[in-house]
């Protein structure tokens, strides 16, 4: 097959009418040339409006989906980093290494979410947080996503009305780009995506409306079934 002839594969599942696969699309085959002549490298492209069954076997649920394959050593993994073609690049020239060694944990204090009303979670510390609150809303993003900034002023502003309300430190971010462990735990494809935990499991995704005020109302129907 396609994968099994190539060491390293690197696999794009896109549709025409995504914005993203767009701006991703050029770098995406700039990257491809600079290993033109390298057999064991390949990048792929698949049309997942026309090729359904082959995105639904390859569990693509976002646009773009970035997926890394390995016949070497049979590692299989969501590509999270850079869209860009030195990012691409950069990866393909060391996958092995960038695959399956742990990034170093992030930082507490986090320009992108520096506001003290959001906790941010690492690999480190996920599990052992989401653990010691009652209700905590989970905010997985990537730094150059666009839709992730529009969001992030909204996420903040809920978190803080919250916190007024005595809800504090109900909400968290995980930067999924730094921490490949829980992003693939809770097959993270697509950002921002957002879910809620209670008491450490996970509960339900969110899929209303950005604002502060839908967001807050969302917390609060999850505080208020288990204060009934």
């Amino acid at each position: 097959t396609f994968r099994s002839s190539h060491l390293h594969v690197i696999l794009n599942g896109d549709f025409s009418g995504c914005g993203h696969c767009k701006k991703t699309k050029p770098e995406f085959i700039e990257a491809a040339a600079k290993f033109r002549d390298d057999p064991k490298v390949e990048f792929a492209a698949v049309d997942c409006t026309i090729q359904q069954a082959l995105c639904n076997a390859n569990d693509v649920k976002g646009y773009p989906t970035l997926k890394y394959y390995s016949y070497y050593t049979k590692n299989t993994r969501v590509y999270n980093g850079g869209r860009t073609a030195d990012d691409f690049v950069r990866f393909m020239l060391e996958p092995e290494r960038l695959s399956n060694n742990k990034p170093p944990p992030a930082p507490e204090n986090v320009s992108w979410f520096s506001d003290s009303t959001i906790l941010h979670l690492t690999d480190r510390n996920f599990t052992q947080t989401v653990k010691k609150h009652k209700v905590m809303l989970v905010m997985f993003y990537a730094p150059w996503c666009g839709h992730c900034k529009r969001m992030k002023p909204h996420y903040i502003e809920a978190a803080k009305d919250l916190a007024s309300q005595g809800y504090e430190q109900c909400m968290a971010m995980v930067d999924c780009t730094e921490n490949p462990e829980v992003t693939e735990e809770y097959d993270i494809s697509g950002f921002p995506t957002v879910k809620l935990f209670k008491n450490g499991k996970f509960v339900a995704d969110y899929k209303g409306k950005r604002t502060p005020e839908d967001i807050k109302s969302f917390v609060l129907r999850h505080f208020s079934k288990d204060e009934l």
